[in-house]
């Protein structure tokens, strides 16, 4: 049996520890699972801490796309008293006047279909809002959900925070930032 290894993630003068594991491709990966309690326990004052910076008055609405992010973007919104919308991946009988965009993944290589529950796009239109996701690598889902919130949602402002960024292959823009960088491969 093969001892468990980990990479040393600095975030903010602390080091966090993510373990490596190898995909079934044969990549290797530094893993965030925001289902662990004690790596979200170090995490989640730096993620408020980030949140106040960008300005927490300044914020109506957190939204997440789902489902790896959603416990981080619940706790967000909880604390801070905001409306939380997950955009969401599969589609329920009684979901009713949604707004439906794609985006491709970079984990499946697929595209994915997003879409946003009627009841939730008061929260949305003419509001401030907060992207909030835990990993960006290529960027295709945050500038899917961008397009779509800004334009067809029409958010009042939009800003974005992610817990990591993986890699270089994404430039993030004026509108986005990150806590700890985790270098691909």
């Amino acid at each position: 049996m093969n001892e468990q290894k980990y990479a040393d993630i600095p975030i903010d003068g602390d080091v966090i520890k993510l373990p490596i594991v190898q995909m079934s491709n044969g990549v290797t990966i530094d893993f965030f699972n925001p289902y662990d309690v004690k790596l979200m326990a170090q995490l989640m004052p730096k993620i408020l801490e980030r949140i106040n910076k960008i300005g927490v008055d300044r914020i109506d609405t957190i939204i997440v796309p789902a489902t790896k992010p959603i416990p981080i973007a619940w706790y967000v919104a909880y604390t801070l008293h905001k409306d939380l919308v997950v955009i969401e991946k599969n589609i329920k009988p009684y979901h009713t006047n949604i707004s439906l965009f794609k985006a491709k993944s970079i984990t499946s290589n697929e595209v994915n279909r997003f879409f946003v529950k009627g009841e939730d796009i008061e929260k949305i239109k003419n509001k401030n809002v907060l992207f909030l996701d835990d990993v960006v690598s290529t960027g295709a889902t945050y500038a899917a959900c961008k397009e779509f919130l800004t334009h067809n949602m029409e958010c009042k402002s939009f800003k974005s925070l992610f817990v990591f960024k993986e890699g270089d292959s994404f430039t993030l823009d004026e509108d986005a930032s990150y806590i700890g960088y985790i270098p691909f491969g």
